[in-house]
C-alpha cells in the first residue's frame, strides 16, 4: 500500500474528528416536514482504525476508536481457500455471526460480491465492480436515505486534503456519492451535503487510507458530508465499510503475492 515519511504517532486515537463519542451517537434527521425525527442508532463511529497484526498467518483483524477496545473483528481473506472472503463480523471476536462479506473468485475478477447476511431471511446480495485499467475506480450501488432510493457511488483513488488528513499513507480512496439532490425521504430544503467534493463537484462522503509506518493501523477510515450526518442511512455506511475492507484487502493479498513470487537472486 502507500507510504508516508511521517513518523507513527504514539496516540492509539484514530484521526481527529469533532467530538467523536464511544458508542458510536445516535443521530437525527427529519423524515417528512410534519414528521418527528428519525432516530438512528449508528453503527460505526464517525472516524475509526482498522487494526492489524503484522505477521502474515493467523492475522487478527479488528476495527475500532482504539485497538484495547475493538467493536468488530474482520476476518481477512485467506488466498489458498477456493471462495476467498472478507468477513465484517457483528462483535469484536471472529466467531462472532457475519454483518457483511465480500467475496472474490479470484484476485483478478473485477467484480466481488457482497453479502448481507439475513435474520431468517434470505441474503442479500449487492456488487462492487471495478472499472478502468490503468487506475481502477470501483463503483457500487445501494439503497441510501430514508426513502431507501437506489444510489451509485464510487471509490476513487485520491491524494486530497480529506485522505492526507487521517494521518497515514498521503495517497488513499475517496468515495463519491453520483447523485447531487438530496437522498430519498430527506426534505430537500434540510438536507445540507458535505463541503469536501471530488473535481466534478460531486460530494465525498467517507475517506480511507492505509496507516502508513504504523505497525498496528491498516487502515484508517472516515465519514464525512451526509456520509457522517446519517442522512444516507445505516445500510449504506455497511456498504461503505465493508467495501473499503474488501478493497483493501484485495490490495494487501495482491502485494502479498507480488512478495511470495519475486525471483531472488
Amino acid at each position: 500500500m502507500g507510504q508516508s515519511n511521517k513518523p507513527e504517532s504514539k496516540d492509539d486515537s484514530p484521526p481527529p474528528y469533532s467530538q467523536i463519542g464511544t458508542p458510536p451517537p445516535i443521530v437525527s434527521f427529519p423524515q417528512q416536514a410534519s414528521s418527528p425525527a428519525q432516530q438512528i442508532q449508528r453503527q460505526f463511529p464517525l472516524a475509526f482504525n482498522v487494526y492489524s497484526t503484522p505477521r502474515l498467518t493467523n492475522k487478527k483483524v479488528t476495527i475500532g476508536e482504539h485497538q484495547s477496545q475493538p467493536l468488530y473483528a474482520v476476518s481477512p481473506s485467506q488466498s489458498w481457500s477456493n471462495t476467498p472472503a472478507v468477513v465484517l463480523h457483528s462483535g469484536p471476536i471472529e466467531t462472532a455471526p457475519p454483518l457483511a462479506t465480500a467475496g472474490y473468485a479470484s484476485l483478478e475478477a473485477g467484480t466481488k460480491t457482497i453479502t448481507f447476511p439475513g435474520s431468517g431471511q434470505p441474503a442479500a446480495e449487492e456488487r462492487l465492480q471495478r472499472q478502468g485499467k490503468h487506475k481502477f475506480v470501483w463503483t457500487f450501488s445501494i439503497e441510501a436515505g430514508p426513502g431507501r432510493r437506489r444510489e451509485a457511488f464510487e471509490w476513487r483513488h485520491s491524494s486530497c486534503p480529506a485522505v492526507r488528513d487521517l494521518g497515514g499513507s498521503n495517497f488513499g480512496l475517496k468515495l463519491v456519492r453520483l447523485a447531487t439532490d438530496a437522498p430519498a425521504g430527506v426534505p430537500g430544503p434540510t438536507f445540507q451535503k458535505g463541503c469536501t467534493t471530488s473535481s466534478d463537484g460531486k460530494e465525498v462522503v467517507a475517506v480511507w487510507a492505509t496507516g502508513g509506518l504504523s505497525l498496528s493501523k491498516a487502515v484508517m477510515f472516515r465519514f464525512l458530508g451526509s456520509g457522517a450526518s446519517g442522512a444516507l442511512g445505516e445500510r449504506w455506511a455497511l456498504m461503505a465499510v465493508i467495501t473499503a475492507l474488501s478493497i483493501w484487502d484485495h490490495d494487501y493479498q495482491l502485494r502479498t503475492r507480488a512478495i511470495v513470487h519475486t525471483p531472488r537472486g
